[in-house]
């Protein structure tokens, strides 16, 4: 599903990936071979092609370059542990399905401190590296770039943090909150709405969330009527579902509310507790716009009947579908939503190479205006170190997610 999109023409002239793989069986955390032995790559050096006496253009003889892959698979914390091995297994994946003899992918595990991201980034630099996929963690990010970007060695992280990155030799994969609340606002002013509320949870996510949401919807001449936060399973929960929902305000479920648009900037689980306390408190959700973001795409949303109607922006549906098909069919279980960048990195770094086999990582290729098509649909990198992503507005309906705005294929006229 990864392309080069090419300048002159919209539609897909570099195929990367080769299909369905057949099903094998991965290692366990805790037996994770490192460097080579992963992908059963070879450190022999590729020998020369054999020049064709039939063809007047010279055979050229391309680089071998080396990939690493930087991901915490030795942390204390068991979800980044679990994060770190589903993007292992998609970059697997990927490797195994663009079989360019002209990559080598290199592991280098850490615990994702300073104790271990210091030294493999040291040996990194020492081994002549000539692009970095991940880390993970912000604080990662930061740690390597002080090594690798001295030392001339572009770096694709997973990290979401906008403060890791600022311009220069590293660059960020992942989806931006930024982009995806910028779309859903967009959505919710042309279709009529200029009164918006807001209720997130009191924490990082919640707060860069609303800081965000507010912004987009000044700077399209809407007015934030009410936001509200709330701390996870503390006393105040309930007062401030009442807040929210204005109930003092408004006596009857008739009586509507300031806001016509309201965004929830948390998960399906909490939603399931959230939804049922304001339908109590009056507010009736067939009369507003219901807006989410990227992290409703999780097929518990679609339990809450009362949501039906909502929208969120969210990358391409259809190819991440197939990703998650064959990543399923290849390691036994669900891929977590964050390994498809794992998986457009090593197709993205392949592509590269047989797109530019002299020069593949240059500032110039990784910041191809036109941008590059992968599982999650389009994307490019800009020169600050962020992303940009073509994403689809996605409408809970009748218990499914339904399409009703489809992601561009193209950058081409942005």
């Amino acid at each position: 599903m990864f392309t080069i999109i090419k300048k002159s023409m919209h539609y897909i002239i570099l195929m990367v990936l080769i299909g369905l793989v057949s099903a094998c069986s991965y290692k366990p955390l805790d037996n994770i071979p490192l460097m080579n032995d992963v992908f059963n790559t070879s450190t022999k050096p590729v020998s020369k092609p054999r020049q064709n006496v039939y063809n007047t253009k010279p055979v050229i003889q391309r680089k071998k370059y080396k990939v690493a892959l930087f991901l915490p698979l030795e942390a204390n914390s068991v979800p980044i542990k679990k994060a770190a091995l589903s993007l292992l297994n998609a970059a697997r994946l990927a490797y195994k399905e663009v079989k360019n003899p002209y990559m080598e992918l290199i592991i280098y595990p850490t615990d994702g401190t300073n104790n271990t991201i210091a030294p493999a980034a040291q040996r990194a630099v020492h081994d002549k590296i000539d692009l970095i996929i991940g880390p993970l963690l912000s604080p990662s990010v930061v740690a390597i770039r002080r090594y690798t970007e001295a030392a001339g060695i572009p770096m694709l992280a997973f990290s979401n943090d906008q403060k890791s990155v600022n311009g220069g030799l590293s660059y960020l994969l992942s989806y931006l909150p930024e982009q995806n609340v910028s779309n859903i606002v967009n959505y919710a002013i042309e279709n009529g709405h200029s009164q918006f509320g807001i209720f997130a949870s009191n924490t990082p996510y919640g707060k860069r969330i609303s800081d965000i949401y507010q912004q987009e919807v000044n700077g399209r001449k809407g007015r934030v009527t009410n936001a509200v936060y709330f701390n996870e399973n503390s006393a105040d929960f309930y007062e401030k579902a009442k807040e929210i929902s204005e109930i003092e305000l408004r006596p009857s479920a008739t009586q509507p509310t300031s806001w016509s648009a309201i965004m929830f900037a948390d998960r399906a689980s909490l939603m399931m507790q959230t939804v049922p306390l304001l339908t109590r408190y009056n507010v009736s959700f067939k009369n507003s716009l219901i807006l989410g973001t990227g992290i409703w795409n999780d097929p518990r949303i679609l339990e809450i009947e009362e949501l039906d109607g909502a929208v969120f922006a969210a990358p391409n549906h259809k190819t991440i579908k197939i990703f998650q098909t064959r990543y399923a069919k290849m390691f036994q279980e669900k891929a977590l939503t964050i390994a498809s960048l794992s998986y457009d990195a090593v197709a993205l770094a392949s592509g590269l190479i047989k797109q530019y086999p002299n020069d593949a990582f240059s500032v110039k290729n990784i910041t191809n205006p036109n941008g590059f098509t992968g599982v999650g649909g389009i994307f490019r990198f800009r020169n600050d170190g962020l992303s940009e992503r073509g994403l689809s507005i996605l409408q809970i309906k009748d218990r499914k997610f339904k399409v009703i705005i489809p992601a561009p294929d193209t950058f081409i006229g942005s």
